[in-house]
Order: C-alpha cells, then sequence, then structure tokens
C-alpha cells in the first residue's frame, strides 16, 4: 500500500510538471499562463505617432501552433487616445490583415478590470485559425493570442490560456 501511494504522489509530481505555468513580467504588467517558457524577442518600430518598441512573448508547440502576448507602448499620453476602441481597432485590422485573417466568426468589445479591448476569432478561409485578444491600458496596447492549423474549435487549454491574461497591478 505504500508503494501505491508512492506511485501515485510521483504520478502527480509529473502532471503538475506538464501544467501550464505562470509567466509573470513586472515591467510589462502582466502574467499569463504560458504551455512552456516563451521565447522573448524586443523589436522597434516606426508609426505615425513616433517609434514603438514591441516586446514579444512566444510558445511555439510546432510550426503551425503558437502562444503569443505582444506589448506596446506608443509615445502619446492617454489623453491622445480620445477613443481606446477606435485605436485598438486599428491595430486589430493590421494584425488581421498581416496574418490573412478574412473570415471573422467574433469580433466584440469587451473589458478586463475597466480596461478597454476586443475579443477576436476568424480564419484564413484555409487552415490558419487564432483566438486573439486585444487591451489598451493607458497607451499600453496588449496582444493575446492563440494561432494554429487545423481544427477550428477550440481546446480546453487554448481557452485557458487565453482566460489565464492578467494586469499585475489592477
Amino acid at each position: 500500500m505504500r508503494q501505491l501511494g508512492l506511485v501515485l504522489l510521483i504520478l502527480l509530481g509529473l502532471v503538475a510538471c506538464e501544467q501550464e505555468k505562470t509567466f509573470s513580467d513586472i515591467e510589462g504588467n502582466f502574467a499569463v499562463d504560458f504551455a512552456a517558457e516563451p521565447v522573448i524577442t524586443v523589436d522597434s518600430f516606426d508609426t505615425e505617432l513616433g517609434e514603438v518598441v514591441l516586446h514579444s512573448y512566444m510558445h511555439e508547440f510546432s510550426q503551425t501552433e503558437a502562444q503569443m502576448l505582444t506589448y506596446s507602448d506608443y509615445p502619446v499620453s492617454s489623453q491622445y487616445i480620445k477613443d481606446p476602441y477606435n485605436f485598438i481597432d486599428g491595430a486589430k485590422e493590421g494584425a488581421l490583415r498581416s496574418l490573412g485573417i478574412t473570415e471573422i466568426l467574433k469580433d466584440e468589445q469587451i473589458e478586463l478590470k475597466g480596461v478597454p479591448g476586443v475579443d477576436v476569432i476568424g480564419h484564413n478561409g484555409e487552415d490558419l485559425h487564432i483566438h486573439y485578444k486585444l487591451f489598451l491600458n493607458n497607451n499600453r496596447l496588449y496582444q493575446i493570442g492563440f494561432l494554429k492549423e487545423g481544427e477550428l474549435e477550440e481546446t480546453a487549454a487554448e481557452l485557458e490560456f487565453m482566460e489565464s491574461f492578467v494586469f499585475l497591478d489592477l
């Protein structure tokens, strides 16, 4: 009986090791449950508003499936952004266009602890499917998504990843 308890304890430990891990970024002011440690990159690009630094966090399960989160601080005060949903929609349209997403199944305004956002599900008419959320917290734009080829139906793990995103200071 004692050996059975030991075996069960080891199995529980192995299962716990395979569960998603919360990844926190204090500077980015967020936490999210990636399936494994994400690859982090920092790039910059020019916009009409000035230079923007893009912080990217990505975990690729394969060449056809990935979890991602990005954030960027736009070089304007939050007062400049009079209509946050208009700003978010512009970013959303650019991202969908760059991925070739042409068929939108869901596109709705949401809020997370008072921070405006959108929740989008779509595909490219072929095999690429996305679930994508954007939030604008003052002048910082967050984008969280799950991209995959194949089955349109979302798994419990994909939904848990999308729902795990939180702001650290709100």
